[in-house]
């Protein structure tokens, strides 16, 4: 797992064994979700969602929207 940034309770990261589309993984407690970067709309979209809970994935969809382009880069630094 490589961490990108701690953001309140929310841990946003990826695997070091991923694959595009580009995506970021963020966790509270027990659950996570998996969120594609960039779409053909322009937002964020959730792909998978497990064990949190819907006010939880709302913010997490915040968190990535507002910090997308800085996960972006974090992605392909890691992944070239």
């Amino acid at each position: 797992m490589v961490k990108i940034r701690t953001i309140g309770a929310f841990r946003v990261f990826f695997y070091s064994n991923e694959h595009e589309p580009e995506h970021v993984h963020v966790a509270r407690d027990n659950g996570e979700v998996k969120i594609e970067l960039f779409t053909a709309n322009g937002k964020p979209k959730l792909v998978e969602a497990v064990g949190m809970k819907r006010s939880d994935i709302r913010r997490a969809m915040k968190i990535v929207a507002e910090n997308r382009d800085e996960f972006f880069e974090a992605w392909r630094a890691y992944f070239g």
